[in-house]
This record gives C-alpha cells, structure tokens and sequence, in this order.
C-alpha cells in the first residue's frame, strides 16, 4: 500500500469514526434533526427490538417517538470496535452501544451493531443500522 493511500485510509477512517462519534452528541442532545444530518435519504435502520424503518422520513418519525418517549434524556455512547472499507465509499463499522437512562431500566441497554456508512458529496453518511444482541450459546 502506497503512503498517499494509507493516508487517505487513514483519513477517512478518522472521518467515519467522527460520523459515530457525531450520533452519540446527537442522541444525547434528544437533537433528532442532528441524528438525521448523519444519515443517508434511503436509510435502513433495524433497532434492537428487530424493527426496521426506511428511509428518512420514517426514520424521522422513529427517531421523533423515541426521543420524546423512552430515550429522553438518556445517554448514547457507542464504542466502534473495527472499521472495514468495502470499497473506498464503503465502510462497515461495528461496534456495541450503551444506553443508560432509557425509560424505566435502571440498568443500561447494550446491544452490538454494524453500521454501513457511504461517502456522498456532503461526506460520510450512515447508509443502514444494523442493531443486535448476541445470544448465549447452550451448554
């Protein structure tokens, strides 16, 4: 790999990882305009309950609910795990979310996830969410 390309690398992973990191200010702030600024038009999202929206109008309409409900005032903090380019527009994050502070829990919601993010012409964007708890294996 050329120094020029593991620079670019480099950069746009910077630029991703800030994309993540832009979620969870968003989420804490209750900023629902925010969170949608991070996302793409055709957005898919598939929460941990395994409901899914599509596209940012429904997105937006999700988003709305959940803040005025159960996630007001709660706090977001993710931990990107890997990041793994595709393609040089592609990228797949994966990480685990923490919750605290989501309706009635007094523990904290945890839940893995894998985000696809694209680069459009306003940069990085969250393409698809994919939110998911990991189950326990039987003995």
């Amino acid at each position: 790999m050329t120094t020029d390309r593991a620079s670019d690398l480099a950069k746009d992973e910077a630029a991703v990882r800030a994309v993540e990191s832009a979620y969870d200010v968003a989420w804490n702030a209750g900023d629902v305009a925010a969170v949608l600024s991070l996302l793409t038009d055709r957005v898919v999202i598939t929460n941990p309950s395994g409901e899914t929206t599509v596209g940012r109008d429904e997105a937006a309409s999700s988003l709305a609910a959940l803040m005025d409900g159960p996630a007001r005032g709660s706090k977001h903090t993710s931990e990107v795990v890997a990041v793994r380019f595709v393609k040089s527009d592609v990228a797949l994050v994966d990480g685990l979310a923490t919750i605290s502070g989501f309706g009635e829990h007094s523990e904290p919601l945890r839940h893995n996830y894998t985000d696809v993010l694209v680069r459009t012409s306003d940069g990085w964007r969250i393409d698809q969410v994919r939110a998911y708890v990991f189950m326990q294996l039987p003995d």
